[in-house]
């Protein structure tokens, strides 16, 4: 009878969790997804539908419903679609590539979590940028094996709060937290590591993949990013992170 228990449980959270999406969590205010091609345009205009490897994405929709497209106006700087059939990825090429909306974030308390691979370089992921100086943001930082994932909430020049964990290189799923007073990282649904803080936010004036700020580009494959405009629970965070990690092709259970 335990066994049939155990059986009948296990078989119900693998049906909840394979219904899950992003939006299934409260607070969602922008989610980007590289496998469904619905959701990438070739141009600014979204008239044109990105359909197979090597395209160039100068669009991707926000499928929250919120309408926080992300958009790259300068064709020199679009990433690629990228496909081995079974995953889909954005690829940057840490020279130029970027892609940006207008900041779906007014305050703390926030989470941002973003699936990588092949992280090229040692800059930002996926950042909440106010300008140079002022920035809210999930970066790469060494990487060879382990690769280092760090979150910062960077209040200008001379400060910055950051804190960080290493993984075994390979593809990743990277969430940040940032509330008033802490900020805090988990990679692969690993327990937080957190710094306190001390400062204000932004306000940001942009949402920013692979580029913390102008100038400063990052290379590497982007599966899917999502924001929320809360702190999200332990349990919400394993569902979130599991979803993603199945975008990459790998179980995290």
């Amino acid at each position: 009878m335990f066994g049939l228990d155990w059986n009948i449980s296990t078989l119900s959270a693998k049906r909840r969790e394979s219904e899950f999406s992003p939006a299934s969590l409260a607070g969602l205010v922008a989610w980007y997804d590289a496998s469904d091609l619905s959701a990438l345009y070739q141009d600014t205009a979204m008239t044109t539908a990105v359909t197979q490897t090597g395209d160039p994405v100068a669009a991707m929709l926000d499928k929250s419903g919120n309408g926080n497209h992300m958009t790259q106006t300068s064709a020199a700087a679009r990433p690629l679609y990228g496909t081995n059939t079974d995953q889909h990825w954005l690829a940057f090429d840490g020279v130029d590539d970027f892609m940006s909306v207008a900041a779906p974030i007014s305050d703390y308390s926030f989470t941002m979590v973003v699936a990588v691979e092949d992280v090229g370089s040692s800059r930002g992921l996926a950042t909440l940028n106010q300008d140079g100086s002022r920035y809210w943001s999930i970066h790469a930082g060494d990487l060879g094996d382990p690769t280092t994932y760090r979150v910062l909430d960077r209040q200008g020049a001379a400060t910055t709060y950051e804190t960080s964990q290493n993984v075994p290189s390979g593809p990743a799923v990277v969430l940040g937290q940032w509330i008033s007073g802490a900020t805090s990282i988990s990679v692969d649904d690993a327990t937080f590591s957190s710094v306190a803080t001390s400062g204000t936010y932004g306000p940001a004036v942009d949402l920013r993949l692979c580029s913390f700020r102008a100038g400063n580009f990052t290379a590497g494959k982007v599966h899917g990013l999502a924001v929320y405009d809360r702190v999200l629970t332990a349990s919400e965070r394993t569902l979130l992170v599991s979803f993603m990690a199945q975008k990459q092709g790998r179980s995290l259970v």
